[in-house]
């Protein structure tokens, strides 16, 4: 048995139940890491709808109209699309009410993430970290059916026990406690 060391009995070793706050930050890093991909990607995506509501708000109908209705031969049913288009084309403006309030709780739903998804990265707060998490599972940006997977991984890793115990130590060193 040459190069085991045994640790002697007598001493008092508690670094298995007090994780290195290092360890725990190398463990959640990388679920971290991708919510905060997705928290920006979700960002954008909404500040974008969102600049384009404010400063052309018809740009859907214009496409719409311009790429299909105009292109379509014409006949009956070219008539009953643009009749149906004509009624329907006040709903397609990007700064109706429903879809400006869409934009604007998606920009703070990514803000929350992406905060949620820093103080996860930096061990800083276990709620934050689990908020990022469920974040990650309400389908409110372009980039859910990503969050979703990154969301239940940040979960699972955050619900380890030694990670738990890792962010709480990590509270303690902070208030000194």
């Amino acid at each position: 048995m040459r190069g085991i060391t045994m640790p002697n009995e007598d001493e008092d070793d508690h670094d298995d139940e007090r994780p290195a706050r290092q360890s725990i930050r190398q463990r959640v890093a990388v679920p971290a890491i991708l919510l905060i991909i997705c928290a920006i990607f979700s960002i954008l995506l909404s500040g974008g709808a969102l600049a384009l509501a404010v400063t052309n708000p018809s740009i859907m109908a214009d496409w719409y109209k311009t790429n299909f209705l105009d292109t379509m031969p014409n006949g009956i049913m070219k008539e009953d699309l643009t009749k149906q288009f004509e009624s329907t084309r006040e709903s397609m403006q990007l700064n109706s009410p429903i879809n400006l309030s869409y934009y604007i709780v998606t920009l703070l739903a990514g803000h929350v993430m992406l905060y949620g998804a820093l103080r996860m990265k930096a061990v800083g707060s276990y709620r934050w970290a689990v908020v990022a998490g469920l974040m990650a599972f309400v389908p409110l940006s372009g980039c859910s059916c990503f969050a979703f997977p990154f969301g239940l991984f940040a979960i699972i890793r955050l619900s380890a026990n030694d990670v738990v115990r890792g962010f709480i130590e990590a509270r303690k060193d902070r208030h000194g406690s």
